[in-house]
């Protein structure tokens, strides 16, 4: 038995659990055994889980946003127990949540008016002998600190977080024309 045990890496009284359940049941019990252990019961009901699934829908009472700590803390309301915080994110993965950044919206921003075709039918119709041209745009602002935070949201959703900048910097414009590759380019100081 010492022998064995050196060479598995194993202590003595183990080998001797491993040799006695082989001489009684063959070598099926040998191996691993995991799998058949059930685990520990689910801390919410099924009806829990749906009430939880509602509540993600919807911002979070302190008006913040969802964490797994939070989750955890609203579990622990609805069970009467505390529930260790690292509970509350493994609940949001299982329900189909998973950590991402945001893409940050201005708060004043209107999605009616960012339709790109409308307005350019409405400026041919506005002016129609005129050449009408879509180009691209892109900005950076030197020196903003950029709100970088990770939200849960369901898989496949791509969260929005309103973001009001209050920093005044350069900006620096990159303009491109999609048909002929043509560039333009403008700095603009603010202060």
């Amino acid at each position: 038995m010492r022998e064995v045990a050196e060479v598995m890496g194993y202590c003595a009284n183990w080998i001797r659990i491993v040799a006695r359940r082989y001489n009684q049941h063959g070598p099926a019990v040998l191996a691993d055994q995991r799998q058949h252990n059930k685990g520990a019961p689910s801390l919410l009901t099924g009806e829990h889980q749906q009430q939880l699934q509602r509540v993600l829908e919807q911002a979070p009472a302190d008006g913040g946003l969802w964490t797994g700590p939070k989750v955890a803390q609203w579990m622990g309301g609805r069970t009467g127990r505390t529930i260790h915080p690292q509970r509350g994110w493994e609940c949001l993965k299982r329900l189909g949540f998973s950590l991402q950044v945001p893409r940050p919206r201005h708060h004043k921003a209107d999605p009616v008016q960012q339709e790109l075709p409308e307005q350019v039918r409405q400026i041919q119709h506005a002016h129609p002998h005129a050449q009408v041209e879509v180009w691209a745009m892109d900005e950076h602002r030197v020196g903003l600190k950029p709100v970088i935070r990770r939200v849960w949201a369901r898989k496949g959703h791509r969260p929005l977080i309103r973001v009001q900048q209050r920093y005044e910097w350069l900006y620096v414009y990159g303009f491109l024309h999609p048909e002929t590759g043509a560039s333009q380019w403008l700095l603009v100081q603010i202060a």
